[in-house]
């Protein structure tokens, strides 16, 4: 049997911070019933199978200069998804401010920062939209 990640956990770490705290996706032992439960039926088979709910990487591009080129490749993103979460990956902090909030084109992201952010592989959760 595959293990699934709890969706509350990826939450956790991509919204909350929790994954700097734990270094882990896994919730507290006493959470877990709970957490698995409210994955389970919050999500259903539908949704999995679908893949309404995507955890992907993408490397940012270089956003200084004038006039830069702030679209990102981004294999598996879907015009009108939604970016629920962004992480980098070197430090794990919360990214999501770097980037748009709603995939503009399929296959690409927009990098909203103006720094050089093309050495650092950011992962995010994409919801169907």
């Amino acid at each position: 049997m595959s293990q699934v990640v709890p969706f509350n956990s990826l939450k956790d770490f991509l919204v909350n911070g929790k994954g700097r705290e734990q270094g882990t996706f896994l919730p507290a032992d006493a959470d877990i019933d709970a957490v698995v439960n409210a994955f389970e039926t919050g999500l259903s088979s539908k949704h999995m199978a679908t893949s309404a709910i995507r955890l992907l990487p993408f490397d940012g591009v270089d956003g200084s200069g004038v006039d830069p080129d702030l679209t990102c490749t981004f294999t598996g993103a879907l015009e009108g998804d939604v970016v629920a979460g962004v992480i980098d990956t070197s430090d794990f902090s919360d990214a999501r401010a770097k980037f748009e909030t709603t995939i503009s084109a399929a296959g690409h992201i927009e990098q909203t920062s103006l720094t050089d952010l093309s050495t650092t592989t950011f992962l995010a959760l994409l919801v169907k939209a």
